[in-house]
């Protein structure tokens, strides 16, 4: 472990804290693995701190996971249980204070499961950031309040030798018709559906459209 001033340039990047990794972090936005079932791999994982007071932060490797709302991508919080890359990376000490304008590295250790399956697995190491003093008293005299948590992750993407199986579903199909109260106007038609990724390997789809009528 270090610690160390944070740069200028790194600043820049704005917010009050980030997650990257430590080795070449302007060509490395994100970890990423091509492994074998059984190997092992140490890498390093640096949260700098922006602000000018000293912060603590939790430390955590999750899953990632796609939101069932927009499927944007996501990782698991500390509470919940990890069952893949989450379960596979070993950080040692989970939690961290860290002087203002500074930075931490942090090794880390990626053990393959020796069944793990083939292709893509995804997940991230993620810095939650321990919040200080007395929570925001929403309630008055009522006895209750919040306190934010906000927390930043820094991606793994590990492929797992083996064979790949690229597949997509769609289902969940649903579409409605918006009719214009002029006969002169265009209305507007809605459709939904859901993509579910039934293979091993991350994709990006292109999604084409194809409406047909009475005249064609």
């Amino acid at each position: 472990m270090s610690v160390a001033t944070a740069g200028t340039a790194a600043a820049q990047l704005g917010g009050d804290f980030a997650v990257f990794p430590a080795a070449d972090p302007t060509e490395r936005p994100f970890f990423a693995y091509e492994l074998r079932p059984g190997d092992i791999i140490e890498d390093v994982v640096r949260i700098v701190n922006y602000a000018a007071e000293p912060r603590t932060f939790l430390a955590f490797a999750a899953d990632g996971y796609n939101t069932a709302d927009v499927g944007s991508f996501a990782l698991r919080q500390d509470n919940e249980t990890n069952v893949d890359v989450g379960a596979w990376v070993s950080l040692g000490i989970d939690r961290w204070t860290i002087p203002g304008e500074s930075q931490v590295d942090i090794p880390f250790r990626l053990e393959v499961p020796s069944d793990a399956i083939p292709g893509d697995h995804v997940g991230g190491i993620v810095a939650l950031q321990v919040p200080t003093g007395a929570v925001d008293d929403l309630g008055g005299n009522q006895g209750f309040g919040l306190s934010v948590r906000q927390g930043i992750g820094a991606r793994i993407y590990l492929r797992v030798a083996g064979p790949i199986q690229p597949a997509l579903a769609i289902d969940a199909i649903e579409s409605s018709y918006s009719a214009p109260i002029s006969p002169f106007d265009s209305g507007s038609a809605t459709i939904t559906f859901r993509v579910t990724n039934t293979g091993n390997v991350r994709m990006s789809p292109a999604v084409t459209f194809r409406a047909d009528g009475p005249l064609g």
